[in-house]
């Protein structure tokens, strides 16, 4: 048989004789973007004769998602103004920070890697809830360009369904003065 969740999420099959039976939820009637988190899809029952088991219990949770953009910063106040453009084609890795917690750290554990589209946007989705690291990959953002936002790596505590598009990169390129210095043999000022 089949029985399809309330809207406070209950199931329920009744007038079953004795036996064993396999409770399974249909994952392709789960919302998009959630995770089975007990562990127990699909679960056996031994139901035993007149008996009730009420703990047939799926829990899922909710995903989240990181990302958002990396710019060039111009100005170099570390906000994106009007007109400032989306560097493309920037890696952007996440990492797990590992035992120590700490973004950055030799424990860090890779998770996954985007890279930037036309607009210089990211974003990494499914995501479960828990703390993770994002971090451009620095020799992909171009040459002669410096952080501005000073967030590299920047630590994210992703709660359970959490949509964070805050992890934003400004970089801004940087300039060059220069040029030629000379014996003025005629003391006229010109080379």
């Amino acid at each position: 048989a089949s029985d399809v969740t309330d809207a406070n999420g209950n199931d329920l099959f009744t007038d079953l004789p004795e036996g064993s039976y396999c409770v399974d939820p249909d994952e392709t009637t789960v919302p998009a973007g959630y995770v089975l988190t007990t562990g127990n899809g699909p679960e056996t029952v031994a139901l035993g004769p007149g008996e009730d088991y009420l703990d047939a219990d799926f829990g899922y949770q909710p995903l989240g998602s990181i990302g958002d953009t990396v710019w060039q910063d111009n100005d170099g106040d570390g906000v994106q103004d009007a007109g400032e453009p989306g560097i493309p084609g920037v890696t952007v890795n996440l990492n797990d920070p590992g035992p120590d917690g700490t973004c950055g750290s030799a424990d860090d554990a890779f998770v996954a890697s985007d890279v930037t589209d036309a607009n210089g946007n990211y974003l990494f989705t499914d995501l479960p809830e828990g703390s993770y690291c994002v971090d451009p990959d620095e020799t992909t953002v171009p040459a002669g360009y410096v952080l501005t936002t000073g967030n590299d790596p920047e630590t994210v505590a992703l709660g359970p369904g959490e949509d964070y598009l805050d992890a934003d990169f400004g970089y801004q390129p940087l300039g060059s003065i220069g040029d030629t210095v000379w014996q003025d043999n005629d003391g006229d000022g010109v080379q």
